[in-house]
Formats: structure tokens, C-alpha cells, sequence
């Protein structure tokens, strides 16, 4: 499970901060801080505020990732663990002249990105067949119904399926040489892991995002890595019942 966090959600911020505590209590590695409407500054000192609450939980020593969701520069003057972009800012990122070097498999840093159409996944190769593995996963949304997409259409198990089908297809083309090869999650799971000189194979996954809830979350059995949520936790009144729950029939 990804936790991404909303501070609206919540009534105060102590109460955000314990919602965060208690779903790395509970398991949760992922934290995408997603609070588009701050400012760096404010962002900075909220991020802060929750690396003091989750690095001394017992489960950090287990790793947890503070992923800094649209910050570039949050990211970077912070050394935060990872960077989720949407894909029009990686893509005018990448027009700009920025090559994400950071997020270089040697460099342990995490970058994930925002896809909403099988268009977006095919110029995503492109892309990567010029500046190389740095896409760590991707958010595929949104799956199911959900109020944050009032009145949209949900794309359904079958969007995640076309996704994963393309990538399987198409992301061997990014491997010109032995060095930048990438692999998927799915591919590292079936066929045995071989050494790449000068870099492991990268685990490309495949996040689901949107109306997922303990009930539905075992339809994504065997179609997506792993699954992001953010209402359901963030209102929990119970964070750690909450994520049992989804634990009890979930694929990540």
C-alpha cells in the first residue's frame, strides 16, 4: 500500500500526523506528501514534522519512503526519498533539459509518475529510450469510483491491464544496451533474475489509484504491483483496523 496523505482530510494537525504514524505502524513503506496547496515553506515544515513522527517508529528501521509528491524543489533541499510528478511536469521537465540523474538506479532515490492513458505510457518509452530507468513506478488512475473524480468515468481493471500490456510490449525497446536495461515487476516476478553490468535491473510497478477500498481491492490481483489510497486512511478513525482490513485480501 501507498499512503498518500491530504491534511484536509483530517481536522487538525496532530491528527494528520498520528494518521501517518499509525499507517507506518501498521506496515505502510510508501508515503506520497501530497499537499499541492502549500507553499515550499509551509511544505518544508509539515514534511518535517512527519519525518520526527515516523523515524523513530520501530517500522522505519525497516525502511519507510517519504515520497514528495509535484516539489521539485522540496525534494531536492530536503533529500527526501522520492519524487512523484505529474506526467505534464515530467514531460515539460524533460523539454527543459532535465535528465532526473538523481534517480539513476546507483542513487537508491525514487521517482514515480502520474499516468492516465495508454498515450501517456507509450510517449513515457519514448522518453526513457533517450535519458534512461529512472521511473521507479506509476499511478495508474483512477481504477474505481471515487469522490475526489466526481461525475468521471472510472477506467476500470481493464485500463490497468491495457498498461501493463504495453509496458511488457513495448519497454524492452528502452534497453539499447546492457547498461540501461529495464524490466518490469511482472517480468522480474516469472523469468530468473540475471547481472546487468553496471546496474540491476530496475522493478518498473504498476500502482493502482482510485476508489479502492477493502472490498475491491482483490480485483487487482495479479493485474497491478501494488495500490495507493488516501480518503479511506486519512478519515480512518481506526488506521490500523483500516489497513488490516485491506491486508486482509490485498496484492500489496
Amino acid at each position: 500500500m501507498y499512503l498518500i496523505t491530504n491534511r484536509h482530510l483530517t481536522p487538525d494537525l496532530d491528527t494528520y500526523l498520528s494518521v501517518i504514524e499509525d499507517a507506518v505502524s501498521s506496515g505502510v513503506k510508501n508515503v506520497i506528501v501530497r499537499e499541492k496547496d502549500m507553499d515550499d515553506l509551509e511544505f518544508k515544515d509539515l514534511y518535517l514534522d512527519i519525518v520526527k513522527r515516523v523515524s523513530v517508529l520501530p517500522r522505519a528501521k525497516d525502511g519507510v519512503n517519504l515520497i514528495i509528491n509535484n516539489k521539485v524543489e522540496a525534494f531536492r533541499s530536503l533529500q527526501a526519498d522520492g519524487l512523484q510528478l505529474s506526467f505534464g511536469k515530467f514531460i515539460e521537465m524533460v523539454e527543459s533539459g532535465e535528465r532526473f540523474e538523481e534517480f539513476s538506479v546507483e542513487k537508491n532515490k525514487i521517482l514515480g509518475l502520474s499516468i492516465h492513458s495508454v498515450d501517456e505510457v507509450n510517449k513515457l518509452i519514448e522518453v526513457l529510450k533517450e535519458i534512461g530507468p529512472v521511473v521507479e513506478y506509476i499511478t495508474v488512475s483512477h481504477i474505481f469510483s471515487t469522490d475526489c473524480k466526481k461525475g468521471l468515468v472510472p477506467k476500470g481493471i481493464e485500463f490497468i491491464k491495457e498498461v501493463k500490456e504495453v509496458l511488457e510490449q513495448r519497454y524492452k525497446e528502452c534497453a539499447t544496451d546492457a547498461k540501461s536495461e529495464i524490466k518490469t515487476e511482472t517480468e522480474i516476478k516469472t523469468k530468473a533474475k540475471t547481472k546487468v553490468v553496471g546496474k540491476e535491473k530496475r522493478k518498473i510497478k504498476i500502482i493502482a489509484l482510485g476508489g479502492i477500498i477493502p472490498t475491491n481491492v482483490s480485483e487487482l490481483e495479479n493485474e497491478a504491483n501494488d495500490y495507493a489510497v488516501m480518503s479511506t486512511v486519512m478519515k480512518s478513525k481506526n488506521v490500523r483496523k483500516t489497513i488490516l482490513d485491506y491486508n486482509a485480501s490485498s496484492v500489496g
